[in-house]
């Protein structure tokens, strides 16, 4: 007895719903086996079914191939230096295709068949040799390999269609393979291992898409006591499909007539159970070294934070893509055509968002085997990327100077390791009113003293110091904000869709006047709880790396003091400014979408337009809102931290240091001097700037900085006594 048949005897007899719903799976789940196999494994049959059908091998191996692209191929010669100008690079300025193209389709084929190729054009003769003047990409299935007895490979053939064929020496060919254990000559594709996953996957979402194009909504399974007639069945099969698929799915059905319902069909949620997606997208990425969190897949994202996202990309370049490009690199370095000087070819990933990370670790290391007395004034200094000095350059960190001359007479546009001025957002350091910094005492708390001299502090945490963390963390918290102001948004329209579905069916054209705003503002504030929640719970991650870090920061390495603050205070710390901080975003988000409904009711706008106009305004504001918050509130998470840290430490002051072009209200507030416990400013208290401008506190007291949206300024210890 066929699977089928033992299903449909189960429904037909005495079998309980549970029984029935298991053996269900059985026969979905070898449907799913039986059904996933490559027709042919072949170049082309590859690209169709696992390139271009399944979207998650080509983001993947898209990934990769960016990956590879985005580090420059350079050269050395024989004695180590990096060559001006290679071979490589001369020939790429006169390419047909241009270099990302070439290697794009090299890779790319490399990934899909096993083997990539370039036929190599050669100029006319000069001297005893020729050179290579153009790279052509050969599609891998128009190309034969021709292995002989005196040589591994005699000839490349190529043939396209009807043509005829043509041969190539070795010479005048670049191979780049994927290494095959039962062939010296041919490569295999990568993908080969997983193709049975592959064909899962594509299975389990044509089964998915068939059953939510085909099944009708309830999708029920019937059943009549009496004989239907051919016309009766061709009825209900008729409604269920006018009534309850597309967007009736779920309307409630009455039949006539003597129909039973036996039990509800296979529905997604219950497919789902078989986890057959997630081990398909698990197996697949693992195969092509790629972590799904880079690529949002579900298996990557259910456990991925935004914090450990950083470590994912480095990983996945020292893992994928590091072997790649070597491999990649060295074939080069042997194609004797390509490389007529012998020299060695590598692709250099020092400018790349990876290599960046890497450096900025190796100089907070550097910094504190500095602050350790195990390097030199100089080592640390290269480590850094920063030139050597004469004077004092062999010598170690002495213990009555913690910090002297490791930043001396270096300005800050010399140092390799520094962040970006304000990624994403179109505003400068402070953000106020973009003016050069003047000195001014107005706006400051009285009784606060001004310190008119700066000492090492200041320069160290301008460098590699506060502002570095802070810009560190800055993605990671962007990214999260704009993801979550895409969900915000989405769930929004979605109340407002919900509120004005009954009048929505009854005209297309109804005024929002007509839903009840009252209840929609109500539902809002409910909505927001959840989101302020989601917000806080997501953000913690980030901000316990930020405020742990700029602890550790000014304390070890600013004051050179073998201490950090305490876990306990630093996790009650960290809870308690990212429920705050959730609350905020959550209720800026509402007073976004409450004024722009309160606004169409004024004007009596027809729904369709107040719902395009809530997206428009949702998706103008949250790129630069996104840009704006996370640089504010890294800035703040790091200064927080530090403040914490100098408290434990038993620090009794603290000094607001302005970044190099500060607003008027930072430019006064720089250089004063407060006892830690009191504050800069108190909530609801107004600022003066240096130019007459006013600015109010409304968010909270000023503590330590920032004291406006996107302000860069840092706090940092007043030390009396550095024994």
């Amino acid at each position: 007895m066929s699977l089928w048949s033992e299903l449909k005897a189960k429904i037909g007899g005495k079998a309980t719903e549970q029984e029935i719903k298991d053996f269900s799976f059985q026969v979905i789940e070898q449907m799913f086996v039986n059904s996933a196999h490559f027709s042919e494994i072949n170049f082309e049959n590859v690209v169709r079914e696992a390139y271009e059908g399944n979207e998650l091998v080509k983001a993947a191996i898209d990934e990769i191939i960016e990956g590879v692209l985005v580090c420059k191929l350079k050269a050395k010669d024989e004695k180590g230096n990096e060559v001006d100008e290679s071979p490589m690079q001369e020939l790429f300025k006169g390419t047909t295709l241009s270099q990302d193209d070439l290697f794009r389709y090299i890779l790319l084929h490399y990934f899909l068949d096993g083997n990539g190729y370039w036929k190599l054009d050669m100029g006319a003769k000069v001297g005893k040799s020729r050179k290579v003047k153009d790279l052509v990409p050969l599609m891998p299935h128009q190309v034969k390999i021709k292995g002989g007895k005196r040589a591994l490979i005699d000839y490349y053939e190529f043939k396209v269609g009807a043509e005829r064929a043509k041969t190539f020496k070795p010479e005048v060919m670049f191979h780049f393979k994927h290494l095959s254990p039962t062939s010296f000559i041919h490569g295999v594709t990568p993908l080969k291992a997983g193709f049975k996953q592959i064909d899962t996957d594509n299975e389990v979402s044509n089964s998915v898409k068939a059953l939510e194009e085909n099944q009708g909504r309830p999708g029920l399974m019937l059943s009549s006591k009496g004989n239907l007639t051919q016309k009766q069945k061709k009825q209900i099969k008729q409604e269920l499909k006018e009534k309850f698929t597309g967007s009736k799915r779920g309307e409630p059905a009455i039949f006539s007539g003597d129909v039973q319902l036996l039990r509800e069909a296979f529905s997604p949620k219950e497919l789902e159970q078989l986890n057959v997606r997630r081990i398909c997208e698990t197996r697949i990425l693992a195969l092509l070294g790629v972590p799904g969190q880079l690529l949002g897949t579900f298996s990557g994202m259910e456990r991925s934070i935004f914090a450990n996202m950083e470590a994912a990309r480095v990983n996945f370049h020292d893992y994928t893509i590091v072997p790649l490009k070597s491999a990649l690199a060295k074939a080069i370095t042997r194609n004797k055509a390509l490389n007529p000087n012998g020299f060695e070819y590598f692709f250099d990933d020092d400018e790349t968002e990876v290599g960046k990370i890497k450096k900025r670790k190796e100089a907070e290391i550097a910094e504190k085997q500095w602050n350790s007395g195990i390097r030199t004034l100089n080592e640390t200094r290269t480590a850094c990327g920063l030139p050597e000095v004469e004077e004092g350059g062999d010598e170690f960190k002495q213990s009555g100077n913690p910090l002297g001359g490791l930043f001396d007479g270096v300005q800050e546009a010399e140092r390799s390791v520094q962040p970006k001025k304000n990624e994403g957002s179109n505003q400068k350091a402070c953000g106020c009113c973009h003016k050069k910094k003047k000195k001014a005492n107005k706006g400051k708390k009285e009784g606060h003293e001004t310190k008119g001299g700066r000492n090492n502090l200041r320069n160290l945490s301008h460098s590699l110091g506060r502002v570095n963390l802070a810009f560190d963390h800055f993605k990671r918290l962007r990214e999260w904000a704009e993801f979550e102001f895409k969900q915000e948004k989405d769930e929004a329209v979605a109340l407002l869709e919900a509120f004005a579905d009954n009048l929505v069916e009854a005209s297309a054209n109804i005024e929002i006047k007509q839903v009840d705003v009252d209840a929609f503002d109500e539902t809002l504030d409910t909505v927001a709880l959840g989101w302020s929640s989601r917000s806080a719970r997501t953000v913690e991650p980030i901000m316990t790396g930020l405020v742990v870090g700029a602890a550790e920061q000014a304390t070890r390495i600013e004051l050179g003091l073998d201490f950090t603050i305490p876990p306990d205070e630093a996790l009650a710390f960290i809870k308690d400014y990212s429920f705050k901080f959730g609350k905020k975003i959550s209720e800026s988000s509402v007073e976004i979408i409450r004024r722009e409904i309160h606004k169409a009711v004024d004007e009596g706008l027809p729904f369709h337009q107040v719902r395009s106009n809530l997206i428009e305004k949702l998706d103008g504001v949250s790129a630069s809102r996104a840009g704006m918050i996370a640089q504010t509130e890294t800035i703040r998470a790091a200064n927080a931290g530090a403040v914490n840290a100098y408290k434990s430490a038993g620090i009794e002051q603290i000094e607001w240091v302005a970044s190099s072009d500060p607003c008027e209200f930072c430019g006064a507030l720089d250089g004063t001097v407060i006892e830690i416990d009191d504050g800069f400013a108190n909530l609801g208290d107004t600022l003066t700037g240096s130019e007459g401008g006013v600015l109010q506190l409304k968010y909270e007291s000023l503590n330590y900085p920032p004291a406006h949206p996107n302000c860069e300024c840092v706090a940092v210890a007043v030390v009396k006594d550095l024994s």
